[in-house]
C-alpha cells in the first residue's frame, strides 16, 4: 500500500499550501506589523508576500497543481487494482468490477483531499492566521524564488486579465465600517472597554458634523462690549461661567471686533490693573456655519484662545465654537459633574444692549 501512503503524504502537502494561502491572506496587517517591529523575520516576509498577492497566489497554485497531478498519477488505476479483487466476489458486479473500483478510489481520494488537503488546514489557518503566516512565509518565499519563471508568467497573465475587471487593487486600509465592526467584536469579547468604544465612535461621528451643529448658539453666548473694564466684566461673569472665551463687540453683536479669555480678565484684575476689554482682546477668527468639524478642529487648534465665531454666508454671527465644544462631541459633557451652579452666568451680558 505504498501508493496509498504516498497519496496521503501528497494530500498533506496540498493542505500545507492551502493553510499557507489562507493564513497569509487573512492575517491582520496590524498584528503582522507589530510582530515585524519586534524582529520577526517571518512576519516581514508575510507582509512582503501579502503586498504582491498575484505572485504569492501563483506560487501556491503551482504547488497545489503539482500535488494534484502527482496524486492523480499515483491514485486512480493503481489503487483500483487493490480494490478490484474484492469486488469480484460480488456476483452482481460481474464485468463492472474495474469501473466500480476506480469510482470508489476516486471518491475516497476526493474525500481525503477535502478533509486533509482543504478543510482542516484552512480551519487551522483561520484559528491562528498570524502565527501560521509567520511560519509559512519563509518556505513560500523560497518556492516563489525557485519557480520564479513560471510564477512570473502566471502573475503577468493574472494581472493582464484583471484589467478587464477594473481596479486591480482593493483598498489597503480598513474602512470605517470595518473598524466599527471590530469595535463591536472587541466589546463582545472584552478586549475593548465600553469607554474606549464610545471614544472612537465619537471621533467617527465628528466627521458627519458641521460647525452650526457644534457651536453655542448666539442667544446663549455672553458678549462683552469693547468699552467694558476688565474689573466690571469679571465681576459680572463670576467664577461659575461655563463660557471661558468671550466675543467683544462694538456697534452690535453682529459686529464682533475681538475675543478675550476669562483667564485674561481675572489675571488683569488680580494684578491690580483696570484696562478695558479692548486692551486685552485679540483678533477674532470667523468660520463658516457649514464648515466640517474635522477641518474646524484643525483651525481651532491654531486659533487664539482655540475659539472662533460662526457666521453664515452673509456674515451674520450665528454663534461661538471652541475646541472644548468639539471635545464634548467626542467624550460627552465635560461639565456634567460640576457642583458650582455654573449655568447661572450663561445668559448674562455686559455692555449696552443693542
Amino acid at each position: 500500500m505504498t501508493e496509498l501512503l504516498l497519496i496521503i503524504l501528497l494530500l498533506i502537502l496540498n493542505g500545507v499550501f492551502a493553510m499557507a494561502e489562507i493564513a497569509i491572506v487573512s492575517a491582520k496587517k496590524a498584528r503582522m506589523m507589530e510582530r515585524a517591529e519586534k524582529g520577526s523575520s517571518g512576519a516581514r516576509l508575510a507582509l512582503k508576500l501579502a503586498e504582491n498577492p498575484e505572485r504569492f497566489l501563483s506560487t501556491v497554485q503551482i504547488g497545489i497543481t503539482l500535488v494534484g497531478v502527482l496524486a492523480g498519477a499515483f491514485g486512480g488505476a493503481s489503487l483500483a487494482g487493490y480494490v478490484t479483487p474484492w469486488l469480484k466476489e460480488l456476483p452482481w458486479l460481474a464485468g463492472h468490477e474495474e469501473q466500480v473500483a476506480f469510482g470508489l478510489v476516486v471518491a475516497f481520494i476526493t474525500y481525503l483531499s477535502l478533509i486533509i488537503g482543504e478543510l482542516v488546514p484552512k480551519s487551522l489557518a483561520l484559528r491562528n492566521a498570524e502565527g501560521i503566516a509567520c511560519a509559512m512565509a519563509g518556505p513560500m518565499d523560497w518556492l516563489s524564488r525557485v519557480g520564479s519563471p513560471l510564477v512570473w508568467v502566471l502573475e503577468l497573465s493574472t494581472r493582464a486579465l484583471m484589467r478587464f475587471f477594473g481596479k486591480s487593487q482593493a483598498p489597503s486600509g480598513p474602512t470605517t465600517a470595518e473598524v466599527e465592526v471590530l469595535l463591536r467584536e472587541g466589546l463582545i469579547t472584552g478586549n475593548v472597554r465600553h469607554e474606549e468604544s464610545e471614544l472612537v465612535e465619537g471621533v467617527f461621528d465628528l466627521r458627519e458634523l458641521k460647525a452650526e451643529e457644534i457651536m453655542r448658539p448666539k442667544p446663549k453666548v455672553i458678549f462683552l462690549h469693547l468699552d467694558d473694564t476688565a474689573a466690571s466684566a469679571a465681576e459680572a461673569l463670576g467664577e461659575g461661567s461655563r463660557q471661558v472665551v468671550f466675543p467683544v463687540y462694538g456697534d452690535s453683536r453682529d459686529h464682533v471686533v475681538g475675543m478675550v479669555s476669562l483667564r485674561a480678565l481675572f489675571l488683569s484684575v488680580a494684578g491690580g490693573k483696570t484696562p478695558t476689554v479692548s486692551e486685552l482682546m485679540s483678533e477674532p477668527v470667523f468660520v463658516s456655519d457649514n464648515q466640517p468639524a474635522l477641518t474646524l478642529l484643525e483651525e481651532l487648534r491654531n486659533a487664539p484662545h482655540h475659539a472662533a465665531m460662526v457666521a453664515d454666508e452673509f456674515g451674520i454671527v450665528r454663534g461661538l465654537v471652541t475646541i472644548e465644544d468639539l471635545a464634548e462631541e467626542i467624550v460627552g459633557d465635560l461639565t456634567a459633574n460640576r457642583q458650582d451652579g455654573s449655568s447661572a452666568a450663561q445668559v448674562r451680558e455686559t455692555g449696552p444692549q443693542s
